[in-house]
């Protein structure tokens, strides 16, 4: 429902609220004619109004145009306003767009604010682009930060790869890994393959294992190798990436 609709309610029972007319016959408020005028249907009969009915479809029309200038709707007919409603309106989209500029909305015209409304609004939107940076965010504007808040925000961005990288996402980008990452984004992915190889999960590639890891494969398939494994998080194979058993295979292909 739209939100006016609420007011619009609102407006119509004190119009038809004896307290606001004369005594009238509740058939002629309520009958289906007038209903249908009220709400704008096409089925609306005006001709079979009373001059009393027409005039409260006329101030309820008034009313509802005056909501919609009011909460900046496309139906306002700001002709039809009167010169206090036409005030209200324009404090209204005043105050609409100063909360759009504040809130980094599109629909901002930077024009119409004060001199200290631009200065909120240059603060506001400087702090969520340096949240956006620091969260490695599409949206961050490398070009805005200052030289220490770039610092903070590339730190931010490699070890955010990083951790892309250590939990296989498809974001990793493994050409601004330096050495040591890489060595702990291949110690990473081989204990998710151990892991894999002692669950029997779809992913295991046993010629990545060593001796060792594919006795405890074998152990662990014929029920010998003990309770539950639980995966390994990204701390732990960071913390493990300098011990963690690697195939000759894997040696020899990340020398240097």
């Amino acid at each position: 429902m739209r939100l006016y609709q609420l007011v619009f309610i609102a407006l119509l029972a004190a119009l038809l609220s004896p307290q606001r007319a004369p005594a009238q016959d509740l058939s002629d408020t309520t009958s289906p004619t007038l209903q249908n005028c009220l709400e704008g249907f096409t089925s609306c009969h005006a001709l079979a109004l009373t001059a009393e009915q027409r005039q409260v479809v006329e101030n309820v029309k008034q009313r509802q145009n005056f909501v919609d200038c009011l909460y900046g709707f496309p139906d306002c007919a700001e002709q039809k306003l009167s010169v206090r409603e036409r005030q209200e309106v324009a404090n209204a989209n005043r105050q609409r767009n100063v909360q759009n500029c504040l809130d980094g909305m599109g629909q901002c015209d930077p024009q119409a604010l004060t001199l200290q409304e631009r200065h909120e609004t240059a603060q506001l939107a400087a702090a969520r682009n340096l949240e956006a940076c620091l969260s490695a965010s599409a949206d961050c504007n490398l070009t805005n930060l200052s030289p220490e808040e770039k610092k903070q925000a590339l730190s931010s961005k490699q070890e955010a790869n990083l951790e892309n990288c250590l939990e296989s996402s498809g974001a990793c980008d493994q050409t601004q890994l330096d050495s040591g990452e890489k060595q702990q984004v291949v110690s990473a992915e081989h204990l998710n393959d151990l892991e894999n190889c002692l669950e029997a999960s779809v992913g295991c590639d046993q010629t990545q294992l060593n001796a060792q890891e594919k006795q405890a494969v074998t152990d662990a398939l014929h029920g010998q190798g003990g309770g539950e494994r639980s995966s390994p998080s990204s701390a732990e194979r960071k913390s493990s990436s300098a011990t963690a058993p690697q195939s000759p295979a894997l040696n020899n292909s990340h020398h240097g």
